[in-house]
């Protein structure tokens, strides 16, 4: 697992050998994501349940957390996954409004179909712009600064659930799609009791 220096904030990118393990359960499923009908701003995507995935891979996502979760320096009891979907971009034009996970610490992006020259767009933690991403537009305002994370095949980030991300947009031929796994990860045991912060 390597680190990505990010607005300053550090994201994290591990990799996956065997993504052909995922082609069974994304051919099962293609037909629901497909039929769905979505806003021009999002993906078709649709939740699932975790332990839905072939057991090999599922694996690989939870020993990938407990390793991004070391380099947190993070004491925590324990992880879970509080909500996993799959995304589907398999219009001609396509995009992914900017946006942040409210109701997790952690999200993790797990990439199994890419196009040639993709990334995930991340923009500058700053709250003061957040208002601007309401918009619906790719536009950015004077100032302010994105990173722009390369991605293949196989790849999987894991970022703060805080910072804005998103897709920008772009355009697919006949029969291209782009597909992705996305999962919030929220932990237990952080906090203080004292303080009555605790999170059990």
């Amino acid at each position: 697992m390597k680190s990505i220096d990010v607005l300053p904030i550090q994201i994290f990118q591990s990799h996956y050998e065997k993504n052909d393990i995922l082609n069974s359960f994304v051919d099962q499923n293609i037909d629901i994501w497909i039929d769905k009908e979505t806003d021009i701003f999002f993906p078709k995507s649709t939740d699932f349940e975790f332990e839905e995935l072939p057991k090999e891979f599922s694996d690989f996502i939870r020993d990938s957390i407990e390793e991004f979760l070391f380099f947190q320096k993070i004491k925590y009891y324990e992880f879970k996954i509080s909500l996993i979907w799959i995304n589907i971009h398999n219009k001609k034009e396509n995009k992914h409004k900017f946006h942040l996970h409210k109701n997790s610490i952690f999200s993790g992006v797990y990439y199994y179909e890419t196009i040639k020259n993709d990334f995930l767009t991340f923009y500058d933690p700053d709250h003061e712009h957040q208002k601007y991403f309401d918009l619906g537009c790719d536009d950015m305002i004077l100032g302010e600064r994105k990173t722009k994370v390369p991605i293949m095949n196989g790849d999987v980030l894991f970022f703060r659930s805080d910072i804005m991300h998103g897709v920008e947009r772009f355009y697919l031929n006949k029969g291209e799609r782009r597909i992705s796994i996305s999962f919030n990860i929220d932990l237990k045991g952080i906090g203080s009791a004292m303080r009555k912060t605790l999170k059990k």
